[in-house]
């Protein structure tokens, strides 16, 4: 079971990653919502679709751990002698 991306076109990768939503399958979606997706399937689709999925009980939403970003090591000041 692989994850399904994908994007709205015209948008550019950063802003329709913001857009998409990461979710999991507990129904086979194909009859109801014809969408071929069956129980145990994680897709990342349009934050609209996702949320109409969430509130018909269809999915589970999968949170994705937050990249921690590291600081940059400042530069060393330089001490006068």
């Amino acid at each position: 079971m692989g994850v399904v991306k994908s994007r709205p076109q015209g948008l550019s990768k950063v802003i329709a990653r913001q857009m998409l939503k990461k979710v999991k399958f507990k129904i086979n979606a194909s009859g109801q919502f014809n969408l071929c997706y069956g129980p145990g399937d994680v897709a990342e689709l349009d934050s609209k679709q996702a949320d109409l999925l969430l509130e018909a009980g269809a999915v589970e939403l999968i949170e994705e751990p937050k990249q921690e970003q590291k600081e940059e090591p400042k530069p060393a000041k330089k001490v006068k002698k």
